[in-house]
């Protein structure tokens, strides 16, 4: 009879020990996904913390370009650029080149930005200058223009945001100087600015492009000048969809 009671009671002992394990094992695996949550729901906090914070912003300088069209030129492409002369930029400085993803023509002896591509879906204050300088011109309209377009991502539909226009004096005629007769010595031609600055919703990968209008003449001269001329992009408020997809545009 002790025997079969030492065994009995081992035997109990034996389920009590497996049941210990068994439920310290489910408190373990309570314990890591809680641990797990934990770290997720840091990692989620500094993301938007970081995002909040670190807004994506670029500001690009005209390049160097062509005496006559400026920094101007045809770019095959992107379809806002094939039969409209689009603005070219030096590209971006370091701690500017991470922010977007640029567009560039590497087909000249200098590689330059044509377009900033978004990458974080939101709302953004965009804006630009460039420098119109009048010469002379005969049997050319005297309005100058130039626009800011979207080309959408989806649907590749290019979408005008800003437009811009300036009427040179007689077409962009030289000034006299002061008690001048002519314009042998003394005499400059005009010199105008032209900026724009809005507010838009941009999604994913949707392409900001600065551009001449389809209705300035061709023999207008844009002056290169990397302190007037500019381009920029900066991140105002962040879409809600990056709430739950940190990385929305990938």
């Amino acid at each position: 009879m002790c025997m079969e009671s030492k065994k009995q009671q081992d035997d109990i002992n034996k389920d009590k020990n497996i049941e210990n394990r068994q439920e310290l094992s489910t408190e373990d695996k309570r314990s890591r996904r809680n641990s797990e949550s934990i770290s997720t729901l840091r990692e989620d906090i500094l993301r938007i913390k970081r995002d909040l914070v670190l807004k994506p912003v670029t500001h690009l300088q005209a390049e160097s370009g062509d005496p006559q069209q400026g920094h101007c030129r045809v770019f095959t492409r992107e379809a806002a650029c094939t039969n409209q002369c689009c603005f070219s930029w030096k590209p971006p400085s370091d701690h500017y080149a991470a922010n977007f993803r640029y567009i560039q023509d590497t087909s000249g002896e200098n590689t330059v930005v044509m377009a900033i591509k978004i990458l974080k879906p939101g709302f953004y204050l965009v804006y630009s200058q460039i420098v119109v300088r009048g010469r002379e011109q005969e049997r050319f309209h005297p309005s100058v223009g130039y626009e800011t377009v979207k080309v959408s991502a989806v649907t590749d539909v290019v979408r005008v945001l800003m437009r811009s226009y300036i009427t040179q004096d007689e077409r962009g005629r030289r000034y006299r100087a002061p008690g001048g007769r002519g314009c042998t010595s003394g005499c400059s031609y005009p010199l105008d600015t032209l900026n724009q600055v809005g507010m838009f919703k941009l999604n994913c990968n949707d392409k900001v492009i600065v551009r001449k209008t389809g209705q300035t003449n061709s023999n207008v001269q844009f002056q290169t000048d990397a302190q007037k001329s500019h381009f920029g992009v900066i991140l105002i408020n962040l879409d809600s969809s990056l709430i739950n997809r940190p990385n929305a545009c990938f």
